[in-house]
């Protein structure tokens, strides 16, 4: 499963927090296990203005131990800095980390 959320001020987006939050209905009696989702990989994409992770890398990390916690099995995310100043397609690291992520996705 894929997910993808912008950073605006330091945060992810809302709606992101709240799919996030509505899971927490899904689970199955005992905590941790998603009725529907356990053991399934999931990668979160994430954009932002700013050049730097300073302020949301601990979000980040927030999010994936909440996706850990669901039941799924991540893949290292890809975040796309500085959106403002270049394009995706034109940022081989980013393009490369994509393709390895998506392979790890459906491997």
């Amino acid at each position: 499963m894929v997910f993808g959320a912008p950073i605006y001020f330091g945060l992810l987006s809302g709606q992101f927090t709240l799919f996030v939050d509505r899971m927490y209905s899904l689970m199955a009696p005992q905590l941790g296990k998603l009725q529907w989702a356990g053991g399934t990989k999931a990668l979160l994409l994430v954009s932002q203005g700013a050049p730097e992770l300073l302020m949301s890398e601990p979000v980040i990390n927030q999010f994936y131990m909440a996706l850990k916690f669901l039941g799924f099995n991540t893949v290292d995310p890809i975040i796309n800095t500085n959106v403002g100043s270049n394009t995706t397609k034109e940022n081989a690291v980013l393009i490369q980390k994509a393709m390895k992520s998506g392979k790890a996705l459906v491997s």
